[in-house]
């Protein structure tokens, strides 16, 4: 071999050695720098959301981590079934047959009762909680609320009682921008709360292991009755554990969500927000990365439920609060054993913290900030390592074996190859390289980068002024039936109702026209159409769908519904 090729064979090694050994000094400094410099970012940018008002908490220590307009007084929509929810926990007995009267079916959101059926408190409280049932949540209020009245003879409006109670708790808990007219949340002039009450209700709510359970389900059969939940955060959202959605015309979209990752739980709370899965989920992720960097902060704001006086009795296994007759609080503090065994859900305080691991956790914390961000110091030089190993190997097989074949190969043998097909990968040419198995190459097709206009429909929900409102209307109306078809019922009907706002009205006969409709879809868009007070259209939708599905039960449920709604 020449003096002089060896030579530059042996600069190349070198400078491949030289390159690794740089890489294995540096990555681990790198690589602690970027994570600190993550965790300051992301304690330094609070996420951008849509909603009027939010806030994030830690459960359960209450910590404040986000608030924006925290304290405004807003409709929360259904996220008021979460008070109907804990006093049916906290009075009554879960396995108590209740009846279901002409007066309970109120329409909008239903659980599908019918009058004169009987269902288990247990099964009304997954029917307020899951498809956000308004006819669940009046059984519950007028039964338990006309055993709160029993011998008054001043009590003739039960549902105007349960409210009474509602509010009654509202105030023990220290709710000071909360006060409730319904059991279930439609909009009514005088029925408010705010995103900070909100969070302190369901701080207390997550107390109670029968809500956690109801709250977390995806699904649940009641006898009859096949429920499915509305909030999508349980299936969106790694570790979401809860709550509720929530939906009308003043109130918006609202959510309120709980989820648990790494030993940490948070509450998010989003009130009237166009963009309710995607705020909750930006304030999730930045309060995880809040609580990896700062575990801890003895200064931070907390409810102040979690302070409060009025609340020991549930972390003290006390008496409840006087609300209701003592012969009917079967679920205040931690029930006794024949409160159990007579179907009163016990609450469950919240768990103890762990001194030890509290404490490592702050030596953790302060070696990470004294070593500038750099956990788990020899992995990172392991990997680093095998990094370097990896690309001097693929240095040295290129600089040794293929270059010096390649170039300084006779012309006699150059001569004797043969010839070797040209292939276009991603628009770039790339000569084939033969296999011993095959006797030719295998052609690698063309592949073509999918774009905007390569054909699919155009998906956005905001504004776009290039596009007509027959346009936007039909975008709309695309996604609301791909929803649909996934099962996602909520988030359809929220599409459906930005079509009818382009469109000023939709036609289902001319939709079906269109598209292929499904249950969740006739569903979804007689739900908007109700919403946008297009009454005799949702009807018509019912109609068609029953014609078009005559064994889909629901529809069935949903239309006889609406037709007594509009004969009352």
């Amino acid at each position: 071999m020449p003096v002089p090729r060896l030579l530059s064979r042996l600069h190349s090694i070198f400078a491949a050695l030289l390159a690794l050994l740089l890489l294995i000094v540096t990555a681990p400094l790198f690589a602690g720098s970027a994570i600190a410099g993550e965790a300051q970012q992301a304690e330094a940018s609070p996420p951008e959301i849509s909603a009027r008002a939010a806030v994030l908490v830690e459960y359960p220590s209450g910590r404040v981590l986000y608030d924006k307009a925290m304290h405004d007084r807003l409709p929360p929509a259904s996220t008021t079934k979460i008070m109907s929810a804990i006093l049916a926990l906290e009075y009554g007995k879960l396995d108590e047959q209740f009846a279901v009267t002409e007066a309970d079916l109120v329409g909008e959101s239903t659980m599908g009762l019918k009058s004169g059926e009987q269902q288990s408190l247990r099964d009304l409280i997954y029917g307020m909680m899951l498809p956000s049932g308004n006819d669940a949540a009046m059984v519950v209020a007028r039964n338990l609320a006309a055993k709160a009245g029993a011998g008054d003879p001043a009590v003739t409006d039960p549902i105007a009682r349960f409210a009474e109670m509602m509010n009654m708790r509202a105030g023990q808990l220290g709710l000071r921008d909360t006060h409730f007219l319904t059991p279930h949340g439609l909009d009514a002039d005088g029925h408010y709360s705010s995103a900070y009450d909100m969070a302190s209700l369901s701080w207390y709510a997550l107390h109670f292991p029968l809500f956690n359970e109801v709250v977390k389900q995806v699904g649940y059969e009641a006898p009859g009755h096949p429920l499915l939940n509305t909030n999508e955060m349980l299936t969106r959202y790694i570790g979401a554990d809860g709550i509720k959605t929530g939906w009308t015309d003043a109130g918006g979209l609202c959510l309120v969500t709980s989820a648990t990752r790494d030993g940490h739980r948070l509450i998010s709370v989003v009130l009237n927000a166009p963009r309710w899965y995607a705020d909750s989920t930006a304030l999730l992720n930045y309060g995880f990365a809040q609580l990896a960097a700062r575990p801890t902060d003895a200064g931070a704001e907390a409810l102040d439920v979690t302070r409060r006086g009025t609340v020991d009795w549930l972390m003290q296994n006390g008496s409840p609060p006087p609300l209701l007759p003592a012969t009917m609080a079967q679920g205040g503090g931690s029930a006794s054993t024949s409160q159990q065994e007579a179907g009163g859900p016990a609450v469950q305080a919240a768990p103890p913290v762990d001194e030890k691991a509290s404490k490592a956790a702050m030596v953790n914390s302060l070696l990470l900030s004294q070593r500038g961000g750099q956990p788990n110091l020899p992995w990172a030089l392991l990997i680093s390592g095998l990094l370097g190993v990896t690309i001097f190997y693929a240095l040295a097989i290129r600089l040794w074996g293929v270059r010096p074949r390649l170039a300084h190969m006779p012309a006699s043998l150059l001569s004797r190859l043969p010839a070797l097909p040209v292939l276009r990968v991603g628009g770039r040419t790339k000569v084939a390289r033969p296999t011993p198995q095959r006797a030719g190459p295998e052609l690698v097709p063309d592949y073509t980068p999918r774009t905007v206009a390569g054909g699919s429909a155009l998906r956005r929900r905001e504004p776009n002024l290039m596009l007509t409102d027959q346009q936007v209307c039909a975008v709309h109306l695309a996604r609301a039936v791909e929803l649909a078809w996934e099962g996602r019922q909520g988030s359809s009907m929220s599409e459906f109702l930005l079509a009818l706002r382009a469109a000023g009205g939709l036609d289902v006969a001319e939709v079906a026209e269109i598209h292929r409709l499904n249950a969740v879809a006739f569903l979804a868009l007689s739900s908007a159409q109700m919403a946008a007070a297009h009454v005799a259209a949702a009807h018509d939708t019912l109609l068609h769908g029953t014609l078009v599905l005559p064994h889909e039960r629901m529809l069935l449920l949903a239309f006889r519904q609406l037709e007594m709604h509009m004969c009352a």
